[in-house]
């Protein structure tokens, strides 16, 4: 019994190293395919994929925190009431492919040049009348003004600007119907829980 539970617990780590170097290897080529101009095409993987991670995601730090260092409050000296997104990390440790939860418009992308986001995306979805940000991104894999689809890779996860380690932080902003920004001065920079989209509490993705 013993050389059977061995057996499994081998090939158990061994299938998980294996599908885990599948997805990097896919990230990477997709990653470099969506950057070329010589293709436009948007890649889909519905049945591999969950919201954002392959395996989905976990929460390291919920919408509105009051974060507090040192026993002061962190947000505020940015003009925050709190934590203004959403942090998460892939489930499936290594999985650091990130995908668009929904169909959009690559409204802009940014290389870190010293701002608290690094690297990002932001996304306009006129369905929803939504933007999401994507921010401290290790790559950027679109272009500004590409359409997107659901289940495409954007980008990857990373440490890029103001960071306590490598994560997602995920914005989530109301717009107008030609994309602008809405109740900026909410305290949260326009943004609302992203939650309530990726979990199909108020929208249906």
């Amino acid at each position: 019994m013993n050389t059977i539970r061995q057996f499994i617990m081998k090939f158990k780590k061994y299938l998980n190293h294996f599908l885990r170097m599948l997805v990097t290897s896919l990230s990477t080529i997709i990653c470099e395919e969506q950057k070329s101009k010589e293709s436009s095409k948007s890649f889909d993987y519905p049945h591999l994929i969950f919201k954002l991670f392959f395996g989905g995601y976990r929460i390291t730090q919920l919408f509105g925190n009051k974060l507090r260092i040192n026993g002061k409050e962190y947000y505020p000296q940015f003009g925050l009431k709190g934590h203004e997104g959403l942090d998460v990390v892939p489930k499936i440790k290594g999985y650091k492919a990130i995908y668009t939860p929904a169909d959009g418009i690559v409204l802009m992308t940014r290389v870190s040049d010293g701002r608290a986001y690094g690297h990002m995306i932001r996304l306009w979805h006129p369905q929803y009348n939504l933007i999401t940000e994507y921010c401290h991104l290790d790559k950027i894999c679109v272009a500004a003004k590409e359409p997107v689809r659901k289940g495409t890779h954007i980008g990857t996860m990373g440490n890029t600007g103001s960071t306590f380690g490598t994560h997602l932080h995920m914005n989530v902003i109301k717009t107008n119907d030609k994309g602008e920004k809405l109740n900026k001065k909410n305290g949260y920079l326009g943004g609302i829980d992203p939650l309530l989209f990726l979990e199909g509490r108020d929208y249906q993705i």
